[in-house]
């Protein structure tokens, strides 16, 4: 049987995801990792560009939403995926919350992996 959790990355995404990683990107992990896009609306048309390469990922399109402040933030955040777990654990370390680039500040045990 098909499991859509398991297709495989394209070269595009791949590329795109470990620059977000290097760059200011993050990702959350429980059981499988996820990457969240959340920029400025005044980035409104890069955040579109990655929803576009991501789109296959994500179940939900970009929205905007109030941040702190003034700030309107617009994001989107693709599902958990076995695919994107070890990115996370390659790039982040940190809790079941979310990750931070490895070196910056621990917050906890990381994801676990699957059976």
């Amino acid at each position: 049987m098909f499991d859509e959790r398991e297709v495989p990355l394209t070269e595009e995404q791949r590329s795109v995801l470990i620059g977000s990683l290097l760059g200011d990107g993050s990702m959350r992990c429980k059981t499988n990792a996820l990457l969240e896009v959340n920029h400025s609306i005044a980035q409104r048309t890069y955040v579109d560009w990655k929803y576009r390469v991501f789109a296959d990922l994500v179940r939900t399109p970009p929205t905007a939403r109030d941040g702190n402040g003034a700030r309107v933030a617009y994001r989107f955040v693709t599902r958990s995926l076995p695919v994107l777990t070890p990115y996370y654990r390659s790039f982040l370390s940190g809790g079941s919350e979310g990750g931070s680039r490895r070196g910056a500040h621990s917050a906890g045990a990381g994801c676990v992996a699957d059976g």
